[in-house]
């Protein structure tokens, strides 16, 4: 599969609907029984968590037998929520000292529509550039101003309300993950500087290189332009995402909620973060029986057409756990605390009608059983 990671260190529960997983013990004998077996879309569709039509792109699964039947459990954590080390974050991003940067920034009450405050945010502003830090500390975002808020657009472009980060589109829109101007190892070194900055120990990254090709294609089909000219060599930038970790499990998300994103310029270095909710201490930790990574499979066909996944193949390639950060279950203003629940990444190729051939990670709750998108968690 075509892409770029990098990587640090080494580097109220609902019942699983099992009478629907049991009318499929049969068909996925063979899967369970040995590598390269298919489920077919019609048994799976028959698990689908949303109810609707599923997806009949054909899947094939490559894991062994004991992996996907294997009894798991894993812990749902109480994380506290950190703040960002925000003076510290503009003494760096604007080259000023401490007293500077206290003499700049403005603090704001952040109230609610009957006028009682319930967090509050700050934000320091240098001619184009802004670092702006909210939920009481918790959530931090920096623009350099230019072409940020276009090159967001690239990316974002006519995708579904919660995809624009999602693996499978970001290739399609960016297939290199290399600039000729530039090393992709430079944005990344440049990044991860921030990203240990920032608090954080341990991750993976994605890379994808907006690329002239790209950005003139952007232009001519989408009218997405610089103001009073056509894109140069000189606008090319990477966008990396960074995934951090909780203990050994990645923190997933399916739309960068909880991954750090940065947008790097050659010319310029880093023009933009949008940095989520960091978690540090466990709070509490509660024991819970996972569905196994068979049942987690089911989803895919519900998955697949709720995201609108297009391809004439999928090939399952890993399954592994991690953590979910659900919105609805973070609260960083009243208790600074947040909920990671286990997950199910289920990293895939999706071969497309032209035969190209794209990665997609797919998350299934691993206590519900329930395929997890974007939408669904604020259902």
């Amino acid at each position: 599969m075509e892409g770029t990671a990098y990587g640090k260190d080494c580097n109220e529960r609902k019942k699983p609907v099992l009478i629907l997983f049991l009318v499929l013990v049969l068909a996925l004998a063979c899967l369970a029984g040995c590598g390269g077996g298919r489920i077919s879309p019609e048994d799976a569709a028959r698990a689908d968590a949303y109810g609707g039509t599923a997806s009949a792109i054909p899947i094939t699964v490559n894991l062994d037998g004991e992996e996907l039947t294997a009894a798991r459990s894993a812990d749902i954590l109480e994380v506290r929520m950190e703040t960002y080390p925000s003076k510290e974050l503009s003494m760096l991003l604007f080259d000023l000292s401490l007293e500077q940067v206290e003499m700049l920034t403005e603090r704001i009450a952040q109230v609610d529509a009957d006028g009682e405050v319930y967090g509050w945010a700050s934000t320091l502003n240098m001619g184009e550039r802004s670092l702006t830090v909210a939920a009481s500390g918790r959530q931090l975002w920096f623009s350099a101003g230019g072409l940020v808020s276009l090159y967001r657009s690239v990316i974002g472009w006519q995708r579904l309300a919660g995809t624009e980060y999602d693996r499978y589109y970001l290739r399609e829109r960016f297939p290199r993950t290399e600039l000729s101007s530039c090393p992709s190892e430079q944005a990344y070194e440049a990044c991860a500087f921030y990203m240990d900055k920032m608090g954080y120990s341990r991750w993976d990254a994605d890379i994808y290189a907006m690329d002239l090709d790209v950005l003139e294609k952007a232009g001519q089909e989408y009218g997405l332009l610089p103001e009073g000219r056509q894109w140069e060599e000189g606008d090319e930038c990477y966008l990396l995402i960074f995934q951090p970790y909780m203990e050994e499990y990645p923190i997933c998300s399916p739309n960068a909620e909880n991954a750090v994103v940065f947008l790097y310029a050659p010319e310029q270095g880093i023009i933009s973060i949008d940095a989520g909710g960091r978690y540090g201490g466990i709070l509490s930790r509660q024991s819970a029986e996972l569905v196994t990574a068979e049942q987690a499979l089911l989803q895919l066909p519900g998955l697949l057409e709720e995201l609108q996944v297009a391809g004439t193949a999928l090939e399952v390639e890993e399954i592994g756990l991690g953590y979910l950060g659900k919105v609805p279950e973070q609260d960083p203003y009243d208790t600074g605390a947040g909920r990671l629940t286990p997950c199910y990444a289920i990293r895939a190729a999706i071969t497309d009608e032209d035969g190209q051939e794209r990665e997609e990670a797919f998350l299934v709750d691993a206590v519900t059983g329930q395929g997890f998108t974007y939408q669904s968690q604020f259902r």
